[in-house]
């Protein structure tokens, strides 16, 4: 059980600094405009319907690495509850996602396909974690 939490904390730790690091490198390759005002929801509408597919594609990739990187971490951790630390990942995730289209305004294929990313992906990251004995 211990090592199931440490896993889940331990993958959650690991999912954040991926999506962190993630965004830094969609900052750096799509840079804010300078003369930006986001205080309004408006003004934010419009940048967000601005933004160019490639950068929302970076950002469906960075939640999908988040999910994959972990969910392998919760479940290489957790020995005994593999699968299950995994999805609490891609939960958080997904979860995740629904508070950022909360917020930020985006296009609805783009809430869609977020919504949908995390979770296989934790599957997936736990599969690969598994030894190939358990499998």
């Amino acid at each position: 059980m211990v090592r199931t939490v440490l896993g889940t904390f331990s993958g959650a730790l690991v999912a954040s600094l991926a999506l962190i690091g993630c965004w830094y490198g969609i900052a750096q390759i799509y840079p804010l405009p300078t003369h930006a005002d986001f205080a309004t929801n408006e003004s934010l509408s419009a940048y967000a319907a601005a933004t160019p597919s490639s950068a929302l594609a970076c950002i469906l990739g960075a939640w999908a690495l988040a999910g994959l990187l972990g969910g392998w971490t919760a479940a290489r951790i957790s020995h005994a509850h593999r699968g299950g630390a995994a999805l609490v990942i891609g939960g958080l995730l997904t979860a995740t996602v629904i508070v950022y289209a909360t917020l930020i305004p985006n296009a609805e294929w783009m809430t869609v396909v977020g919504v949908l990313l995390p979770i296989p992906f934790a599957v997936l990251a736990a599969l690969m974690a598994m030894p190939r004995n358990e499998i």
